[in-house]
């Protein structure tokens, strides 16, 4: 793992989930689509919170006209 990033989420046995870097706005997670069709599944509600996160984090920017 590079200086410039750090682990955010490891699963029970020690395998990263979760990056982010120090400074800049970036992220990663290790996502299983799969799993959103297991019965009691928390993989929806995980990929709404985050798509929200990440939308009220950078709202759209405005649009600028260039005539």
């Amino acid at each position: 793992l590079g200086d410039d990033l750090r682990i955010t989420a490891t699963s029970d046995d020690g395998v990263i989930e979760a990056i982010e870097h120090i400074s800049a706005d970036v992220i990663a997670v290790q996502y299983h689509p799969e799993r959103m069709a297991l019965p009691g599944s928390d993989q929806l509600i995980f990929l709404k919170n985050w798509v929200d996160h990440i939308g009220s984090a950078n709202p759209p920017r405005s649009k600028v006209n260039r005539h």
